[in-house]
């Protein structure tokens, strides 16, 4: 089959309707290909940024400052590329931190509410609540009930 030059999605749809099924899967696959290739890469920079918010590395502020940003313009370039804020990306981390730790270990609440850098209990649970909409309790609790019942 000769490679086509189709821009658009609708050229493409419309030359579907002469193809057979096979035929036309192989142009799909290469027109989508074709579209990624023609994508700029995705900015590292900010991959590294979440990728290190998320492991929780460094606090969000320190780690704008090591890349040469100013809190705000760290702020703002998450929120544009990302959708959210280095703070949001810190309690998302330490939510899945804490979910991990309450699944897969015995530990009392208030290690793990430290463990994944929380003040104390009374915040781990504040926050946990916020984001889980249940308490690390509750969560435990049923997360295990569910593991044990099946």
């Amino acid at each position: 089959m000769q490679k086509l030059r189709l821009q658009g999605l609708m050229p493409v749809v419309e030359h579907l309707y002469q193809l057979d099924s096979q035929q036309g899967l192989r142009l799909l696959e290469t027109w989508l290909l074709d579209r990624l290739k023609s994508q700029p890469p995705a900015n590292s920079r900010i991959t590294t940024i979440v990728q290190a918010i998320r492991e929780l590395q460094l606090p969000p502020q320190q780690l704008g400052t090591t890349l040469g940003f100013t809190r705000r313009t760290l702020e703002r370039k998450l929120k544009r590329e990302v959708g959210v804020t280095p703070g949001q990306l810190v309690a998302y981390a330490r939510l899945n931190r804490a979910r991990h730790g309450l699944l897969a270990t015995t530990l009392p609440l208030a290690e793990i509410a430290l463990q994944c850098g929380y003040y104390d209990q009374a915040h781990f649970t504040h926050a946990f609540q916020t984001l889980a909409y249940e308490t690390p309790a509750a969560y435990r609790k049923r997360k295990l009930s569910q593991i044990y019942k099946a």
